[in-house]
């Protein structure tokens, strides 16, 4: 695996870092508690609907705000478009506000139709299939936010740019060709995950861990002025 970044043994290094302190972080506590109520599950579902081309912490602050005093259960269309366009500002806020609008009206009813599925590929198929706005990676961030992602991949931008630099994808797979080649790219990564090569680098090791470290090293790249303690915290 170093070889790949022979030239950025820094990434190299975080990974290994964010590796090791998985349990510590806010998605291995997750992982190891394993249990959330329907009520947890559909307000998490809400964060997973701001995160789309938006900053992990100002999809948190908005989060927390919806949340205050019940807000989101009462909130008409022009009162949630409100709060996700001002700051720290939710790009796409019209679209995501009406989404919002149709989880708020329907969203319990999902949870309960999601929770007859005994696992976790077919919770998300049913997501998929019947929950506007969530495609294959919103629904399996949910899904990890609750401790129900098994061996499910969240391939966001980070993720991709990864398996770009290690040759799993080509420059030409960007995130435009994601949706038609998700369960594909899914299944590469899993495979790279399970190979001699991550396993002898970095070690053996769940998906959830392993793209999570992935994705810290890969936040930390980004934003060098980010903390190691604050990104443990993301979700």
């Amino acid at each position: 695996m170093k070889q790949f970044f022979k030239h950025d043994l820094d990434f190299f290094n975080d990974l290994i870092y964010f590796f090791k302190k998985y349990e510590n972080s806010l998605q291995g506590e997750i992982q190891l508690s394993l249990t959330s109520t329907t009520k947890e599950m559909f307000e998490q579902a809400v964060y997973c609907f701001l995160t789309p081309a938006t900053k992990s912490d100002s999809s948190d602050l908005t989060h927390k705000e919806l949340f205050t005093d019940d807000f989101f259960y009462k909130a008409s269309l022009e009162e949630l478009t409100y709060c996700l366009r001002k700051p720290p500002y939710i790009r796409f806020h019209n679209q995501k506000a009406a989404r919002l609008l149709l989880w708020q009206q329907n969203g319990m009813d999902h949870i309960q139709s999601m929770l007859l599925f005994d696992n976790a590929r077919d919770k998300r198929q049913y997501l998929v299939n019947n929950v506007k706005g969530m495609n294959f990676k919103e629904a399996t961030h949910f899904l990890r936010n609750v401790g129900c992602s098994e061996d499910l991949v969240i391939l966001d931008r980070h993720i991709i740019n990864f398996m770009k630099d290690v040759y799993i994808l080509s420059e030409k797979d960007d995130m435009s060709k994601l949706s038609k080649n998700y369960l594909v790219w899914e299944k590469l990564f899993v495979d790279f995950i399970n190979s001699p090569l991550w396993i002898d680098s970095i070690g053996k090791s769940t998906i959830p861990r392993a793209d999570f470290a992935i994705w810290a090293s890969r936040v930390k790249k980004a934003d060098s002025s980010i903390s190691y303690e604050r990104i443990l915290m993301l979700r």
